[in-house]
């Protein structure tokens, strides 16, 4: 008569299919039935617990001589179940032990089955075994655009402000048109300079690729653009070329003269250009070949403070330029994806959202929104410092004749 424990420290834990699995050294032969002594379960740190855990088993299932237990659905009302035991909630939230005695199950004599799985479910949903951090809710594009004090909102996925119309993957974009209203009432139009300019894919979004030398998008409504004021916040995304040669404009407005690649010290580094003083700058912010990028400047009096993201890892760089920034974003000047002086060629630029506000809540929204875009997925929420993964016991005893 074996008594077998059971512990989760001891299992392999498989985190795709949230199963845990033992394995026993040999079988017991002439076996007849099998009890379930004890079973305790902590579910893994969670906002909120279910009210029962049901134990799953392909293993133990095998093993019963009768299938009595079935689970009963809206549709199809009696299905066969893989449910070994019920356990209820006690001593505590996410706390769980079976509480109406023993179970006993006839088993399959002289059966060769020697890995023993355990599932723990909410009804039919799997509960993660190691901690998990919840994502935040989705931030909608409802949202980003009620945000106050915005100027542009280029948004790649929004193809109805996308020509030609219909638009799909290695197209020739004519023009992307601002999902907001600039301070002066209208929509600002970014119309490309030549053939070559094509809409493409960016991570689970799209994006403006260049396949031509000195080509880019400009936004000069007759010169009459809206001032950006002294502050203001650009964010954007953006892919660079497959080998880093010399600099290269991405983004060009009276406040924020934005470049991959130094015109100071070579192709590695972001710079920027202050026109008040007619001075090229650079930063220590540092790029690689090949990668895709977001990009967040804060103008903040004579000061840009960057945050710079590889997009494939999440490592973020961060400064504080202090000097030489354009004290004033003027009004009735073009603005424009690149320039003539430079171009994208081999590059791909994403969404670009510029606001007045320096509000970090603002400016996180239009940052998890952005991520969102390219990752295809929510961004996960804030780690609980507390945080356990699940564990559980159990006592088993197989009984022979």
């Amino acid at each position: 008569m074996p008594r077998y424990l059971f512990h989760s420290s001891e299992a392999a834990y498989d985190a795709a299919t949230r199963t845990y699995t033992f394995t026993i050294e040999k079988r017991v032969p002439h076996a007849t039935t099998l009890t379930i002594d004890r079973f305790g379960f902590t579910a893994s740190t969670a906002a909120s617990y279910p009210q029962a855990v049901y134990v799953r088993s392909d293993a133990l299932t095998d093993l019963c001589k009768v299938k009595s237990l079935m689970e009963v659905r809206s549709a199809n009302h009696e299905s066969q179940s893989d449910v070994v035991a019920v356990l209820e909630e006690a001593h505590g939230p996410g706390r769980y032990q079976l509480d109406k005695g023993k179970l006993r199950f006839p088993i399959v004599r002289f059966h060769n089955r020697l890995a023993i799985d355990f599932r723990f479910s909410d009804g039919p949903a799997v509960l993660h075994g190691a901690y998990t951090v919840p994502s935040q809710p989705a931030v909608t594009d409802a949202e980003v655009l009620a945000l106050p004090d915005m100027l542009m909102m280029l948004d790649w996925d929004h193809t109805a402000n996308i020509l030609p119309a219909l638009i799909t993957a290695g197209t020739d974009v004519t023009s992307i048109n601002s999902r907001v209203f600039s301070n002066l009432g209208y929509s600002l139009i970014f119309s490309t300079s030549a053939a070559g300019l094509e809409y493409s894919t960016f991570g689970a979004t799209h994006a403006l690729e260049s396949t031509v030398s000195w080509h880019y998008a400009i936004e000069n409504s007759s010169g009459n653009n809206p001032g950006e004021g002294q502050v203001g916040t650009l964010s954007m995304m953006f892919r660079t070329k497959d080998v880093l040669t010399g600099w290269h404009w991405i983004f060009n407005s009276p406040l924020f003269q934005i470049t991959a690649g130094s015109h100071m010290v070579g192709a590695t580094f972001m710079g920027y250009y202050d026109a008040d003083t007619s001075n090229y700058e650079v930063t220590s912010l540092q790029i690689a070949a090949a990668s895709d990028y977001f990009l967040q400047v804060r103008k903040v009096g004579t000061t840009f403070e960057w945050l710079l993201r590889d997009l494939s890892n999440g490592v973020e760089q961060t400064e504080t330029t202090a000097s030489n920034t354009r004290t004033n974003g003027q009004p009735n000047q073009t603005w424009g994806i690149s320039s003539a002086q430079t171009g994208i060629s081999g590059m791909k630029i994403s969404h670009i959202i510029e606001i007045s506000s320096l509000d970090v809540d603002d400016l996180l929204t239009i940052k998890n929104w952005m991520l969102q875009k390219y990752t295809g997925q929510n961004i996960p929420g804030v780690p609980d410092p507390n945080g356990k993964d699940a564990a559980f016991y159990a006592e088993m005893t197989i009984d022979s004749r």
